[in-house]
């Protein structure tokens, strides 16, 4: 079988997908050479290149993945090439057209000769852009192509390149949203959005993404491409030029047609799961169980770490603040919420000094991990000890302060916990810097930096929580935030029914309580910032009390009932 696989991509210039269970993969066969573009859920996205694999291991993972009740779909081209193969290369004797047709036929014949040797059957179907942009007969193959998979048929899908239809590119009907389906990367990523697919994975003989055509002067190896807001395919994530070359002499994509497929597949955001924030989300998980096993000391230097890291890299995070601060400014966000977005020089100082804190407190004390609490002599010799743990995997959702997450990570560490955290979309840029930091901090003190996760889709909440019979992801969520933010959670969650606990704070101090044997001086100064106050019925402090509250609370609306000794208020009033 690898054998001839090895014959096959040696015909082949163009690309081959697949979709797996809602996960559709795309690669294109030249030498074997990998480049992977995933794209987190929501908000920023990424494309990753990863070392070569063989393509005659290609088919090894369909196979695989079918006997695992995976659904498969193969997205493949290279008639043209192989017919040219058979006919020649003399426009005047073989059409383009005709080398398709024989070239079609021959590579079905070959896959379906490789896929049986899988025990597997496969099917042919050919699709031009008017199958897609005519309603009546998108649902006529969706229909035929979800029968085959559901009864285990590897469907081999390819352009119809026998007939002519480039004019059915830009026909009346055309999405104009959606890419033109001119070769078979954008027919991939048209597949996999109707197909409600999970992943696109886009392979290349090129080894990566480039700044300019590999080979060429200065070209520099892209390790991520980040799929901003905007549409430039010329452009990514980190303000770069990226300048794409031709397209192989027998191939009609190129690496700038993978990228640019790649970017609408990812904006489109109700048809492609994450499989990178899957990955952060099990990762999460895993590192937990490390940091559980961790000692104080570890944790502690990681912490301390971060404290130094953010004051060195202060330059960096400033300028991701500003970006986050003209974009708000934009936005019309209010004065308020601006405050709380910045990050000058003195509250980065701050921030640091307050990590130094934690990491100290979590040598003292092994970051309240592993410490007895209570101890009971159930019989003799049966001893049960009540001893502090760590929770598992937190979530914590915050809004327009980027602070959050270094003060969030820190306690999450020193208390052997993992982290997913939720930021505000105001705060993006500086999170992302601040995510990096606290990452290298981590592995910096021997643990792991996916300890501390990051997702920024609103929607990625409801996931996070599971739904249903499906298992949740996280032990605790912690959101911080307005009232309303707190209450959507706490809907989720209950929605969720999976029994993952919110743990929301209050708008403030509400109800105070003065006992008779309170200090009344203290209780007249925490008194100033209450809304309800609760005094024990004989305590004579009120005469001293009631005037001072009365005044601070003057221009508030401000009740104060204490019942039966009322008469003594009118009294006092009266005086």
């Amino acid at each position: 079988m690898r054998s001839h696989m090895g014959a096959v991509y040696a015909l082949y210039d163009t690309g081959l997908s697949v979709m797996l269970d809602k996960r559709l993969m795309t690669q294109n066969l030249d030498d074997g050479n990998v480049s992977v573009r995933i794209r987190p859920w929501r908000g920023s996205s990424h494309i990753y290149n990863i070392p070569a694999i063989a393509t005659h291991q290609s088919l090894t993972p369909i196979e695989y993945l079918h006997f695992q009740g995976k659904q498969c779909v193969l997205v493949t081209s290279g008639a043209v090439a192989l017919g040219r193969h058979h006919l020649g290369r003399d426009p005047k004797r073989s059409s383009r057209g005709a080398k398709a047709a024989l070239g079609m036929a021959e590579m079905v014949s070959l896959y379906g000769h490789l896929f049986e040797q899988c025990d597997l059957r496969t099917a042919a179907m050919l699709l031009t852009p008017i199958d897609f942009d005519d309603d009546h007969r998108r649902a006529y193959w969706r229909k035929a192509l979800q029968d085959l998979m559901d009864q285990g048929v590897v469907p081999i899908i390819n352009t119809n390149d026998a007939v002519a239809w480039d004019e059915e590119t830009y026909n009346e009907h055309h999405d104009p949203e959606a890419p033109p389906v001119r070769d078979n990367d954008s027919l991939a990523a048209r597949l996999a959005c109707e197909l409600s697919s999970d992943l696109l994975l886009l392979v290349s003989d090129v080894d990566g993404v480039y700044t300019a055509p590999p080979g060429s002067p200065g070209a520099r190896f892209l390790s991520e491409y980040e799929v901003e807001d905007h549409e430039d395919p010329s452009l990514n994530g980190h303000s770069e030029d990226v300048s794409f070359g031709s397209a192989s002499s027998v191939g009609t994509g190129g690496m700038e047609s993978k990228v640019a497929s790649a970017e609408w597949t990812v904006r489109q955001y109700r048809m492609i799961a994450s499989i990178s924030f899957g990955l952060v989300l099990f990762k999460a998980r895993e590192a937990s169980v490390i940091m559980n096993s961790s000692s104080a000391e570890a944790r502690a230097k990681a912490i301390d770490n971060l404290a130094d890291s953010l004051v060195a890299n202060q330059a960096e995070i400033i300028l991701a603040n500003t970006k986050d601060i003209r974009a708000a400014e934009s936005a019309g966000l209010q004065s308020s919420l601006l405050a709380r977005l910045q990050l000058g020089p003195s509250k980065i100082k701050t921030l640091s000094d307050g990590l130094k804190q934690i990491a100290e407190q979590c040598r003292e004390r092994n970051g309240h991990v592993g410490c007895v609490i209570d101890r009971t002599k159930l019989a003799e010799g049966l001893i049960l000890d009540k001893i502090t743990a760590p929770i598992g995997v937190l979530m914590v959702i915050f809004e327009s302060r980027p602070d959050c997450l270094p003060q969030v990570a820190a306690l999450s560490i020193a208390t052997a916990n993992g982290l997913l955290a939720k930021p505000g979309s105001e705060a993006l840029h500086t999170v992302r810097v601040l995510h990096r930091l606290t990452a290298e901090a981590l592995e910096a003190a021997g643990l792991p930096g996916t300890a501390v996760g990051v997702f920024e889709g609103r929607k990625d909440v409801q996931r996070v929580l599971g739904y249903g019979d499906s298992e949740p992801l996280v032990d605790l969520v912690i959101p911080r935030g307005s009232p309303k933010m707190i209450q959507s959670v706490r809907a989720a969650a209950n929605e969720a029914g999976t029994g993952v606990p919110v743990l929301g704070h209050g708008a403030g101090i509400c109800h105070v309580y003065v006992d008779k044997q309170a200090d009344m001086d203290k209780a007249i100064h925490v008194g100033k910032f209450m809304t309800t106050c609760l005094i024990h019925q004989t305590t004579d402090g009120v005469y001293f009390m009631w005037p001072v509250w009365h005044q601070s609370h003057s221009s508030k609306s401000f009740t104060f009932t204490v019942d039966p000794i009322h008469n003594i208020l009118e009294q006092v009033s009266a005086q």
